[in-house]
């Protein structure tokens, strides 16, 4: 079964610095804004990844009959018609120049995750500053991040991720060519949705829970503001604030 992380991204900058990450951030109009942030579009998969066919080994479907100075060969090619000789030299080009001929290991190797991000809500979009809210598989994309840094490094970039199975709440900040690193105490907080939609109840037990929310950083009332749980809702949330001071 798959490892999930959930993570908040918050880019913040001037406002001609933000202009320029979003240039690229909306680049495809017919988008929805969820579907607008992908990895892919600042640091895309090279092409010739997406055939799967060079991640294995070379395999014949079918042998050809060619002449050579009046002597019949049978020669031996796979599914596109590449001979073995073709298909090695092929391969070695494609390692020497992206380090691998498999997609999910060059996303692991420039994106620090193995697939694409299940992009669940944007917390804020302005003139200055970008949050959102994602899933990744496997790790945190704690490198794509640093990657996004060298095409914009007048921005700020906060990551903060967290994973329930494994116990884990970090921050990752990197500004000014300066990465710091902190860890938190996993925190994590269940609801429950009361008959009137706008109310709930801050619960302890999790099987009777209708929503469990990640603390995402050290600031624990604006996470869970983030996810739209606050005093002003939350019949019980002194409850809430004594349960995470305790954590």
């Amino acid at each position: 079964m798959a490892t999930y992380f959930t993570s908040k991204l918050t880019v913040c900058g001037s406002v001609d610095s933000m202009t320029e990450f979003y240039a690229v951030l909306n680049s495809d109009s017919n988008e929805s804004p969820c579907d607008e942030f992908r990895m892919n579009k600042f640091i895309p998969i090279p092409e010739v990844l997406f055939d799967e066919s060079l991640d294995c080994e070379f395999s014949p479907v079918s042998v050809l009959k060619k002449s050579i100075k009046g002597r019949n060969q049978n020669i031996s090619v796979d599914s596109m018609g590449r001979t073995e000789e073709v298909f090695n030299a092929l391969v070695s080009c494609i390692e020497e120049e992206y380090g691998t001929c498999s997609k999910e290991e060059w996303c692991e190797n420039n994106w620090g995750c193995e697939e694409e991000l299940e992009v669940i809500d944007i917390i804020a979009s302005d003139e200055i500053s970008y949050c959102i809210k994602y899933n990744s598989v496997g790790e945190p994309n704690t490198l794509f991040i640093l990657n996004l840094y060298k095409l914009y490094p007048n921005l700020r970039f906060v990551l903060d991720y967290a994973n329930a199975e494994l116990l884990i709440s970090d921050t990752i900040e990197i500004c000014k060519n300066r990465v710091k690193e902190q860890k938190h105490t996993y925190q994590d907080a269940y609801f429950k949705k009361l008959n009137d939609n706008d109310r709930f109840l801050f619960i302890a037990d999790s099987d009777e829970a209708d929503y469990c929310i990640d603390i995402l950083g050290a600031d624990w009332a604006k996470s869970l503001q983030d996810e739209g749980f606050s005093k002003e809702n939350v019949e019980n949330w002194t409850e809430v604030f004594l349960h995470l001071r305790k954590c």
